[in-house]
Formats: structure tokens, sequence, C-alpha cells
């Protein structure tokens, strides 16, 4: 079973930009959407959609110190949606991402 949920992760942490399917995941790795979500969240502390989250942020900060445009930042990070995007890099980093941007 940990080698499935490893697959999952790795999954789950590759392709940012793509959205995550949880139905899809559990049949490529033989688990229901919902076994998935609650045995991923008990071993790994966090559930497949909030550990991508947090990837993609991570991914739009370094992203942003590197001089990349807000837009493009984060259209590179997988989010759609730039107004979301600002309110979770916000509640996330405790910073707007335009303030990540003049840092560097």
């Amino acid at each position: 079973m940990l080698a499935l949920l490893e697959a999952a992760r790795e999954a789950v942490e590759r392709d940012l930009d793509r959205p995550l399917d949880l139905a899809t995941l559990g049949r490529e790795i033989g688990l229901s959407p919902y076994h998935l979500q609650r045995t991923f969240q008990r071993v790994f502390g966090s559930t497949p959609h909030a550990l991508r989250r947090e990837r993609r942020l991570l991914l739009a900060e370094s992203l942003l110190e590197s001089g990349l445009s807000i837009a493009e930042a984060s259209a590179r990070a997988g989010f759609a949606s730039r107004s979301s995007f600002g309110r979770l890099f916000r509640q996330r980093f405790g910073l707007t991402p335009s303030q990540v941007g003049r840092r560097r």
C-alpha cells in the first residue's frame, strides 16, 4: 500500500500545471478516490489537493524571486486565476506576490 501511495504522491507533485483528478489518479493506482484521499492524508498528513497547492505556491515563490512577472509565475505554477493565486499566496507566505518580486 505504501508503494501505491508513494506513486500517487509523485503523480500529485508532477505536472503542477495540470488539474488534479482524484478519480483518474485512483484508477491508476487501484484505489477509489475516497480511499485514496483518506489514506493519503493519514500517511502524508495532507490531502493530495493541499500537497499540490503547497508545491505550486513554492514553485511560484521561486519563480517570482527569479524575476518572473506575477502573471507568468502564476501560470507556470498552474494557477488559472490570478486573484485566487494572490489570495492563496498571501495566506501562505504573509506577503503579496508583488512584495516577493520586489525583494530580489
